[in-house]
């Protein structure tokens, strides 16, 4: 009846091992004392128990789903070529190494020649050289360019990369960024690149007060988003487990009744401290690439 009612073999999910052990003892019992009745009669009261745990079990199905915005997860074009762009991350590693580039035809975000790339968590070296580059045939002003990376959790959806630009007098230019982004990433670019002494103390501080100042409404935004779907989630759980504990209230079996809503009122406390968890909100904000622009 669970594989036909729900399309698949649920049945830990809806029976646990007491209603196993009590509810099919109890069945058994009346059998064995009332052998006259039929054994539909004696299945009645666990075959009416289980209908109600599949009617809930739908509803929590339903109340648990969510609708995924896959929009977020592409290139903000659509003409944006993964394959091609992953091929070219991989040619400038090889030759970066010293490395004969290699040719490669075929590649899927899920290599492990690719993943090894993406898992990398890149940090700014605050005292090594830096990249100086020069951009043909693209008019910018002599300055800094910056990525950094801004989080509010660990999840990936509450993560924005920020690309800043400030020129060489410390004067933020808020629509460059992107502007020279854009630039970096179109592979008909043709960029002169060589290195130059590291920055100090004082001009990374600059840098970042301008980079965090601007960085202030993203970060509002991802806030805003995951403090949303905290609590979303916690009205969903909330909700679900408020029609659990109504359907276990009905139960017949007083031992059974009483240990599903201790069950159920531990489920709620956790619930209740993940969301108050979820509340706190504790921002990072990394500088993964500081790169001198040259003026052209």
């Amino acid at each position: 009846m669970i594989l036909k009612e729900m399309g698949v073999d649920k049945y830990s999910d809806v029976l646990d091992s007491e209603v196993a052990e009590v509810d099919f003892t109890d069945v058994y019992m009346r059998s064995i004392s009332r052998p006259h009745r039929k054994s539909d009669e004696n299945l009645y009261p666990v075959e009416s128990e289980l209908r109600q745990e599949l009617k809930n079990a739908q509803k929590y199905k339903s109340l648990l789903h969510e609708d995924k915005d896959l929009t977020k997860l592409v290139g903000k074009e659509l003409n944006f070529d993964v394959d091609s762009a992953l091929r070219q991350m991989l040619t400038y590693y090889d030759a970066w190494q010293g490395l004969d580039p290699r040719l490669i035809m075929d590649i899927s975000i899920n290599d492990s020649s690719i993943t090894r790339h993406l898992n990398t968590d890149v940090i700014q070296d605050r005292f090594s050289p830096i990249l100086s580059v020069s951009i043909q045939d693209f008019p910018n002003e002599e300055g800094y360019f910056m990525l950094w990376d801004l989080s509010v959790t660990d999840e990936e959806m509450d993560q924005r990369i920020l690309p800043i630009f400030v020129n060489k007098d410390f004067v933020l230019r808020p629509m460059a960024g992107q502007r020279i982004m854009d630039v970096f990433l179109d592979g008909t670019s043709r960029l002169s690149v060589h290195s130059v002494p590291n920055l100090t103390g004082d001009e990374y501080q600059q840098l970042e007060q301008l980079s965090t100042e601007f960085a202030y409404d993203s970060f509002l935004e991802l806030k805003g988003q995951q403090l949303k779907r905290n609590k979303e989630s916690y009205d969903k759980y909330i909700y679900a487990l408020k029609l659990r504990t109504e359907a276990t209230e009905h139960v017949g079996i007083d031992n059974i009744r009483k240990s599903r809503l201790q069950r159920l009122e531990k489920e709620k406390e956790t619930v209740e401290e993940r969301y108050r968890k979820g509340q706190e909100v504790y921002p990072e904000f990394r500088l993964c690439l500081l790169v001198r622009l040259e003026a052209c």
